[in-house]
């Protein structure tokens, strides 16, 4: 049972406690979207009656690893077609294509000889060739980092199981800011247009890899281990050859964190022997793999489409639930529930299951060649591929043309508290394939969750999946695209040059020269020039904040900066320097505000008066009537009650901290920046209007 217990309170400056709100940011009301109700219906579907979780323990634990070229990878294709058709898709059929051979793992097992006997957990690298038997042979740390560097190997490595990479340290682990993509710093901008896109970084580091791969084959290297840079015995997987599908130049394996650094530790202080063996296969004839295709049929613009995806191969350490299990669970899912709602789309939502991702893109690639015809149709392609985190926003991979709409495809969808959009470029997922031939690709930006931990390891397995997270990345990829293809037009492209006009190929050897660009010249001229002015700065600074101090609108301390500013800019050698005057009815001087509470026990208030609040009449005494109005319509229970009353303005409210993890830069909490749950904010601001209205009346 509460104890009601009146208050007193004794101020001597009017005193209007009212609970400071953070007003956030909208981009449009839900109402104003005709397809606000429909996306209600699609969040409310999955979150009632999500059947992701059974389909992706199902593709994980009773199909299993889905390396591209296995059988089960084709089982796992014909499962999802089976899917799709159950579910009610149109036009559900596999599109092939052929890679010269599929692989196939055998054993691999390693331990060190010398200078003590250690056994180490390793893993065959995808593609990678046997060795020939049983090897034993000194490490190597081949440290050259270029191709200039490499002579001072040559006749030094014949019969040399070689390593590669300097270890981080695993331990203490490296701090993880689950929204790191959201806040990393930003891009160098895309090229003016006419100009050639960016490369993909990682074309330059196979290119480099291949010459170091050529050097190490030809001095006679019979192995190479690799960092697997995972803790507590996670292995890494990735494959060993640079012509996709075709067996790599030398036998090659992971080794965990902690067996790798033994090594490296041992090399420092004398010679290292060890022995492996690694048997692998491939398939004596080309392999025909498959991607999996459905759609939604469009109501009133068939031929134009928007595609969701995700990629239904996987390494093979595990069962990849996390890559990317649970993006194409996600895009299913989508699927279910779009048809299940009997949704009519005005363009056709196509859901796209790619294999050959994790060898290069090599099923989105495959698929982009194949439909060729209808890239100038496809309004845009949303990937989901980056583990079990929730969806934070969309990645836009320079598309700034279509930025307005896609504040109009995700302003309806606000219980999925999604950031504004990302105009960051990914390259390592099927978005890209579509993106560098011009036609939209997007990405979805996600929260890492124990992404870096099940990442190609042996612990990519169902357990790991977030159920709730995984679940609003169905939801914000079926309400994405039902969004998407109802918009006016077509997603707007972002200016782009394909290769082949972006200028005159060089001759091997020949280097282009990179123009110099006079903008990022003068910009470094400003940089250092700061940098050089900084005690300046800090002078100003504490002028203005100290010897002029706080200014207030319409105070003479304001006017004293603005005469002052106007001084530093002559000084500065600024043309045109002037004051532009403008009038305000009344400036406003704070005296002093002082309250305590009398009844039932006294205690002094630390207060201040809200700017241009009028004086009290002397001291005044009330009762403290709390005023609880969230709209006008509230405030009606209280007319004709508030006399002599002192009153308390609720504002106090369940608190949460702000999505945007940008808001709160030293982590949430640790600055005053929460927000009130559950209040509508333009309510609010109207009530709050009529409040001070009524108590002046």
């Amino acid at each position: 049972m509460r104890a009601h217990r009146k208050a007193w309170v004794v101020v001597c400056s009017l005193l209007s406690l009212v609970g400071s709100l953070a007003w956030k940011a909208r981009a449009a009301n839900d109402e104003s979207y005709s397809t606000a109700a429909v996306d209600a219906q699609i969040l409310g579907e999955i979150r009632e009656h999500s059947e992701l979780m059974a389909n992706l323990e199902y593709l994980s634990d009773r199909i299993g690893p889905r390396l591209t070229g296995s059988p089960l990878l084709k089982q796992a294709n014909d499962w999802t077609a089976e899917m799709f058709r159950k579910y009610g898709l149109e036009n559900v059929h596999l599109e092939s294509y052929t890679i010269p051979h599929a692989w196939i793992r055998g054993t691999a097992t390693a331990r060190i000889l010398a200078p003590t006997e250690h056994p180490l957990t390793i893993a065959s690298a995808a593609w990678a060739p046997s060795t020939k038997g049983v090897v034993h042979g000194k490490v190597v740390y081949f440290d050259a980092k270029k191709p200039e560097d490499y002579p001072k190997f040559r006749g030094k490595l014949k019969g040399a199981i070689v390593i590669t990479q300097d270890p981080q340290p695993l331990s203490p682990p490296r701090p993880m800011d689950p929204n790191f993509i959201a806040t990393a710093r930003m891009q160098e901008p895309p090229p003016p247009v006419g100009q050639p896109m960016p490369p993909d970084p990682y074309d330059k580091y196979l290119e480099d890899a291949k010459k170091q791969a050529d050097f190490l084959v030809k001095e006679g290297v019979v192995a190479v281990l690799r960092d697997s840079n995972k803790p507590h015995g996670l292995l890494n997987m990735t494959d060993a050859t640079f012509e996709p599908f075709t067996m790599g130049p030398l036998p090659t394996a992971f080794v965990t964190g902690e067996g790798y650094r033994m090594i490296f530790r041992m090399l420092k202080s004398g010679p290292v022997e060890v022995e492996l063996q690694i048997k692998n296969s491939l398939s004596p004839k080309p392999v025909e793999v498959f991607n999996t295709v459905a759609d939604l049929k469009g109501s009133e613009k068939p031929d134009e489409m928007v595609i969701l995806g995700g990629h239904l191969d996987s390494w093979d350490l595990a069962t990849g639930s996390t890559d990317d299990g649970t993006g194409s669970m996600v895009v299913l899912e989508a699927a279910r529930a779009l048809s299940k709602l009997k949704v009519k789309p005005k363009r056709t939502i196509r859901f796209a299951l790619f294999s050959g991702e994790e060898e290069g893109l090599i099923g989105s690639k495959e698929y982009v060649k194949a439909h060729k015809d209808e890239w100038s149709k496809i309004s845009g392609v949303l990937i989901h591929d980056t583990g079990t985190g929730r969806v934070l926003t969309i990645g836009m991979h320079d598309d700034y043309a279509a930025r307005a709409q896609m504040d109009q495809v995700i302003a309806p969808l606000g219980d999925l508290k999604l950031l504004e959009p990302s105009m960051r470029r990914t390259y390592g997922e099927d978005s890209y394939s579509f993106a560098e031939v011009g036609v939209p690709g997007f990405w979805c930006v996600q929260s890492m969750a124990e992404y870096r931990l099940t990442h190609h390891s042996q612990s990519d397995t169902f357990d790991k999946i977030w159920k709730d997270d995984v679940n609003q990345g169905a939801q914000v990829l079926a309400a994405w695209a039902y969004n998407t293809a109802n918009l006016p037009d077509l997603l707007a492209r972002r200016p782009f040059t394909p290769p082949s006009a972006a200028g005159t190929a060089k001759t091997e050897g020949e280097t282009a020269e990179a123009p110099k660009d006079p903008i990022v010249e003068m910009d470094k001229k400003i940089t250092d020039q700061v940098k050089a002015d900084e005690d300046q700065l800090k002078k100003d600074l504490t002028y203005l904040t100290t010897s002029i101090g706080p200014r207030l609108t319409g105070s003479p301390q304001l006017d004293r900066a603005s005469h002052w500013t106007e001084e530093q800019f002559r000084a500065l050698g600024l043309a045109n320097v002037h004051r532009e005057p403008w009038t305000i009815a009344n400036s406003w001087t704070r005296g002093m505000a002082a309250g305590r509470v009398t009844s039932p026990t006294a205690f002094e208030l630390t207060m201040a008066t809200v700017g241009w609040a009028p004086a009290t009449n002397g001291t005044v005494k009330g009762e403290l009537t709390i005023l609880e109005a969230s709209k006008v319509e509230d405030l009606d229970q209280y007319k004709g009650k508030l006399g002599g009353k002192i009153v308390l303005l609720k504002g106090a409210a369940d608190l949460e901290a702000p999505q945007n993890p940008l808001l709160t830069p030293w982590g949430e909490g640790t600055i005053p920046v929460m927000l009130p749950k559950g209040v509508n904010l333009e309510s609010y601001g109207k009530a709050r209007t009529a409040t001070m209205k009524m108590l002046g009346d």
